[in-house]
């Protein structure tokens, strides 16, 4: 400094710099699609005194929970009012899915698969076990004609569903004697088929037509 006689004098200071805040966010993944149990937590190294933390959804505070799938932001403040932003995204588990053919006959099976690891406990159900009913493997068995609703339940607890028909059984009905060179009328319940509706096993004993 110099005053106005041109007398001067010097000093030395020096001026430090905080070290800068590096946050570091954790998440955990939603269970299952359109579930609200993800969370995200931070810590941070670096900044100046106790450091505050401001997220994205409006919550403040080391964590946040009950989260939809989903981008957030976290903000940490230092006292002297330096800060860092950081986001990270919270993800979902894939939802499950059944595949597998889904109408059978009265007393046909079909297997089904689950994607994913399946439940340790009632991974599979039907809705209606007097129309079809369900192995812990996924193999479905007709009883009678109707639908039934199939659930596949997996390791997250999360589940899928989808609905099979069974088809019931045709019934024959006439006169099922005739004499040689005779002829009797029978009759199948339902919509024949577009052909081959009608077989008989040894032609060389009855025909069919």
């Amino acid at each position: 400094i110099t005053d106005n006689t041109n007398c001067l004098a010097t000093a030395t200071t020096t001026i430090t710099q905080p070290s800068a805040i590096v946050p570091n966010v954790t998440t955990t993944t939603v269970s299952c699609y359109n579930g609200n149990n993800g969370s995200a937590s931070v810590s941070a190294t670096g900044g100046t005194g106790n450091l505050s933390y401001n997220w994205s959804n409006s919550a403040s505070g080391t964590s946040i929970n009950n989260l939809n799938a989903g981008n957030y932001c976290v903000t940490g403040t230092g006292a002297n009012g330096c800060f860092t932003t950081v986001c990270v995204d919270v993800t979902v588990n894939p939802a499950p899915t059944i595949t597998g053919l889904l109408t059978i006959c009265g007393n046909g099976t079909t297997q089904l698969t689950g994607s994913g690891s399946l439940a340790s406990v009632g991974a599979w159900s039907s809705s209606d076990t007097g129309v079809a009913t369900i192995s812990s493997t996924g193999l479905v068995t007709g009883i009678t004609g109707g639908t039934s609703t199939i659930t596949y339940t997996d390791s997250n607890g999360c589940e899928d569903t989808a609905t099979v028909t069974i088809n019931a059984l045709p019934v024959i009905s006439g006169t099922l004697s005739a004499c040689v060179n005779g002829a009797t009328q029978l009759s199948g319940t339902g919509a024949p088929a577009l052909s081959n509706a009608w077989v008989s096993s040894d032609n060389s004993v009855a025909t069919v037509s």
